[in-house]
């Protein structure tokens, strides 16, 4: 269980809960909307499927409790106990996994517009970070290492 919990680290709550609410805001036309989580609320994901990444297998129907930053259990939703005061995310259907990383991005410059439609479009001199880095977040992705070539 242990090895399993290293796996599972806080990463995947806070990219899960971000990606939620970053999703649900971009899509009701607040993106602008800022969002902050505390370390002190305790969270309780239940009815989730967890990918721990040791072995390939999911867990299907756990519940993943984050206390104080830390990952305090996972178990069958059925047995495991949530505290009164805990926020609970229903993740029925849902996954949850480890953040990912991309150690190799361009963040400057035009090739981002592949992602946009032709309307959205923008000018090197235009890039919306909020935008791209969006795109990260709402695909599990929570370090970026950005690369910059000089000419």
């Amino acid at each position: 269980m242990k090895r399993m919990l290293k796996f599972l680290t806080i990463g995947i709550a806070i990219v899960v809960i971000a990606s939620v609410f970053f999703f649900t805001s971009y899509q009701e036309g607040r993106a602008d909307r800022e969002v902050y989580f505390s370390a002190d609320v305790a969270v309780a994901f239940v009815h989730v499927n967890a990918i721990p990444m040791d072995r390939e297998v999911v867990l299907f129907d756990q519940t993943v409790i984050i206390e104080e930053g830390r990952i305090r259990e996972i178990g069958p939703a059925s047995s495991t106990k949530v505290q009164t005061g805990t926020t609970i995310i229903d993740a029925h259907g849902q996954y949850l996994m480890p953040a990912l990383s991309d150690m190799y991005a361009h963040l400057l410059g035009q090739t981002w517009n592949i992602m946009f439609p032709p309307e959205a479009q923008f000018t090197a001199d235009e890039i919306d970070f909020n935008k791209l880095l969006f795109l990260y977040v709402a695909n599990g992705v929570a370090t970026v290492q950005g690369y910059v070539g000089l000419s």
